[in-house]
């Protein structure tokens, strides 16, 4: 039973945005260093301006990550990860992410997630291409946003003659 869930485990990993196209057991050495975690409905999974020493892989629920103004941000849904800037970059934790439901999912952290990719250069250049794919699409997005708030603003700065 235990071989089935975890070949089970393996096909969802597999299928992630962030491990898409690796190998069943490129996926199997990753799930060996993850950990699994439970946040329940409205608790803190990141806070914005602490150290970041995990990613977190998304398998079930839904997380919301607010800004440092307060300001919602947008939402974290099945199959995707947050934390996985500050992996690579060491800054501090740019938003704060919150359980709006139970959400289920895997950290790994970030000398494991190194380690990791350290030992197979085919694993890590599927990896970052993945990573640097969302990024790419989340940048995107934010500058959809602020040239949509720009159009409003400009919007209402003619309306009052500003």
């Amino acid at each position: 039973m235990e071989n089935q869930q975890t070949q089970s485990l393996i096909n969802i990993v597999s299928k992630l945005r962030v491990f898409q196209g690796l190998g069943l057991s490129e996926s199997a050495r990753l799930l060996k260093v993850c950990s699994s975690r439970t946040y329940g409905q409205n608790e803190i999974v990141y806070n914005a301006g602490e150290q970041s020493g995990e990613m977190f892989i998304l398998l079930q629920g839904k997380l919301k990550v607010i800004g440092q103004s307060g300001a919602e941000l947008g939402d974290i849904l099945p199959g995707t990860c947050c934390g996985e800037m500050g992996i690579f970059t060491g800054q501090p934790r740019s938003a704060t992410v919150v359980a709006i439901e139970q959400s289920t999912g895997f950290a790994i952290t970030k000398s494991d997630f190194r380690t990791v990719l350290r030992s197979d250069t085919g694993l890590q250049v599927k990896i970052q291409q993945n990573i640097i794919t969302m990024l790419c699409e989340r940048l995107q997005g934010a500058d959809m946003n602020i040239d949509s708030y720009a159009g409003k603003l400009k919007q209402v700065r003619d309306e009052h003659g500003i």
